[in-house]
């Protein structure tokens, strides 16, 4: 017997055992569709509402030549991953005065991520999407201040070393015979820190324009609606999955 003629062979017998269980397997069939959908219309409905976050790069990171940035696949992950860390989730919840059920999700290939929560009620649903949006969104703010005033800070140590420093060298160079090699040294050095001094004052400035453009990063731009549905239980959907 060939390997074709076995397999019709077995087929005809599934075939007639389907035949004489026919009953059963109906039977068993509208059973579980009853019980997944009798299960499913009694648990209590749930709602769910989105507000979408767009994701920007970062004002203090501008890089000092000038160039705008891209936001980078990486930057949107990084984004989803500072989301749902500690102190937003416990920041959100001190503001609504309890711990909401919140998911995040990148929308499609673009910059922008959805912030879902899911609770008892349409308002309360929207409620807590909009407020954990918007604590995210103060929340990466304050960082990237907290980063550009570190970083303006940094960049005024320096420039304020590199006075210190000419007016040393000037206060030598006025001691010392105007003619004489160590004031030759001291001139050349003051030209290179007078240069260096002015690339510091200048990425400073060019800090502080971008921090002022868009700190944080992100921004809110579709905040959360009353859902008019609820999101679970889906009755009709549980029934197909279970036939």
């Amino acid at each position: 017997m060939t390997d074709i003629e076995q397999s019709q062979g077995n087929l005809r017998t599934y075939v007639r055992v389907l035949a004489r269980r026919f009953p059963w397997v109906i039977a068993i069939t509208v059973l579980a569709v009853a019980v997944s959908v009798g299960l499913s219309s009694v648990q209590s409905k749930r709602y769910s509402a989105a507000a979408q976050l767009l994701v920007q790069p970062a004002g203090g990171s501008v890089p000092i030549s000038g160039t705008q940035q891209t936001v980078t696949p990486t930057g949107v992950l990084t984004e989803l991953q500072l989301i749902g860390s500690a102190p937003v989730k416990a920041l959100t919840a001190k503001k609504l005065g309890f711990s909401p059920s919140v998911s995040a999700s990148e929308v499609g290939q673009t910059d922008v991520i959805a912030i879902t929560a899911t609770e008892r009620t349409p308002a309360q649903a929207a409620r807590a999407a909009n407020t954990y949006a918007q604590v995210f969104v103060n929340y990466q703010r304050t960082n990237a201040v907290n980063a550009i005033t570190a970083a303006e800070q940094q960049y005024q140590g320096q420039i304020n070393t590199i006075d210190g420093q000419i007016r040393a060298l000037q206060s030598q160079s006025a001691a010392a015979s105007p003619s004489s090699s160590a004031s030759a040294a001291n001139s050349a050095t003051i030209a290179a820190l007078s240069s260096q001094e002015i690339v510091l004052k200048d990425n400073l400035a060019q800090l502080q324009v971008a921090a002022s453009q868009s700190p944080g990063g992100i921004e809110l731009v579709s905040p959360a609606t009353r859902p008019t549905v609820p999101s679970s239980p889906r009755p009709l959907r549980d029934g197909v999955i279970a036939l």
